[in-house]
């Protein structure tokens, strides 16, 4: 309760008795850590009954079905190996892709996600091998969301290769990145402006990452700046070459993977200032206009559910990419953006003046949240790709 600011979760366990020793203690958020033997579900059950919120880890198909016969909803992670061989699908295998569908297809499995742990970063005696295992765990950056269709940045022939320069926005997570994912803009003496998708060594020599992530909200994804000069890109490096500022069959292969797990993290700041403000009306729970606002507020938070299943849905799914896939991919993220702000909005309503306080947490929450709206497609291009097809034009 120290670590966590005298509040009960969440927190990681590795054995059912901690679990039942941290929820006997008053924590309602635990992750068992451990994919869970199938003969424990029962106990598993039990617990998940007593808190808030209780997720579990599976790593087979015996365990679904265990679960399934049950009948009985659970919070569940598909456990990844990352290198430890000890539990854990493989990333490698296509059966793990099977699982993982048939996990999201399960009407007892709420789907939380992949998660996975580098045990076998405990068998590491020296600085070398520690290097070695980080070595091994690539921290990808991507600047995809703020690139859009027009790219950015300046491409150079040289010797048959490119120089770069470019300056990217947006960088999540820039400051522990290892390979930006980006593009540049080649002035094609043949075909005109091309857009080239590459990747650029983080670590290299050219590129600077500044310290400049001074924003609203979403201060904790240190999405800084990133300033690249002279950087040697090798064409046969570039993965994909469009045309600038058009609609391209790349979009219609990356946005179904894009928005589920773009969605998940603002779905997450929506769910938390839900508790909260729900926490904080407790005392006026007899008022008409709370229970008013209370409601709207899950309905707006159910809608945004729905529409963010759907994208999970898509991305699962095994179906060949399409404009008209793309069309209601990014319907359902305009309607995912649209009501979770207004949840988030409703939030703070219902709290009233203590949403003001930053030990609330709401107000860090609506912060948050308005970084939703400045993903692509912003909501009224949306509107107008949507209408464009409607209409039997370019999408673009």
């Amino acid at each position: 309760r120290m670590q966590h600011g005298g509040a009960f979760g969440p927190i990681t366990v590795s054995t059912l008795a901690e679990a039942e020793f941290f929820a006997a203690g008053g924590f309602r958020d635990i992750t068992y850590a451990v994919p869970i033997a199938p003969e424990k579900l029962w106990r598993a059950a039990e617990l998940a009954s007593r808190i808030d919120r209780f997720n579990l880890l599976i790593d087979s198909e015996l365990a679904l079905r265990a679960m399934e016969e049950r009948g009985r909803p659970f919070d569940v992670f598909l456990k990844i190996d990352c290198g430890y061989h000890r539990a854990g699908v493989s990333p490698d295998d296509p059966d793990s892709v099977a699982l993982a569908r048939r996990m999201l297809q399960s009407p007892v499995v709420r789907f939380q996600g992949l998660l996975t742990h580098a045990g076998h970063s405990y068998h590491a005696r020296n600085v070398d091998d520690v290097r070695r295992i980080a070595a091994e765990e690539l921290i990808l950056v991507s600047t995809g969301g703020s690139d859009w269709l027009e790219g950015s940045g300046t491409l150079t022939k040289k010797n048959g290769d490119y120089l770069f320069n470019a300056r990217k926005i947006f960088g999540s997570g820039s400051p522990s990145g290892d390979l930006l994912l980006t593009t540049g803009i080649y002035d094609d003496p043949g075909t005109g402006p091309t857009v080239l998708h590459f990747g650029v060594n983080m670590r290299g020599p050219g590129v600077k990452v500044l310290d400049n992530w001074r924003t609203m909200g979403m201060r904790g994804t240190g999405s800084n700046d990133i300033v690249i000069e002279n950087v040697a890109v090798a064409d046969a490096a570039v993965s994909v070459r469009r045309p600038k500022g058009k609609w391209h069959r790349f979009f219609d292969v990356v946005s179904p993977i894009i928005w589920p797990l773009v969605g998940a993290a603002y779905l997450g700041v929506a769910e938390s200032a839900r508790e909260i403000a729900v926490t904080q009306v407790q005392k006026k729970r007899d008022d008409p206009i709370v229970q008013q606002l209370v409601g709207e507020m899950d309905t707006e938070l159910a809608n945004a559910r729905m529409a963010w299943e759907q994208l999970v849905t898509a991305g699962a799914a095994d179906r060949e990419p399409s404009l008209a896939a793309s069309d209601e991919i990014y319907k359902r993220r305009t309607i995912l953006g649209r009501s979770l702000v207004r949840s988030v909005y409703l939030a703070m309503e219902v709290t009233g003046g203590a949403s003001f306080f930053r030990s609330v947490g709401l107000e860090r929450a609506f912060r948050d949240i308005q970084g939703i709206r400045f993903h692509p497609m912003h909501e009224r291009r949306q509107y107008q790709f949507s209408g464009r097809l409607a209409l039997g034009l370019d999408p673009v």
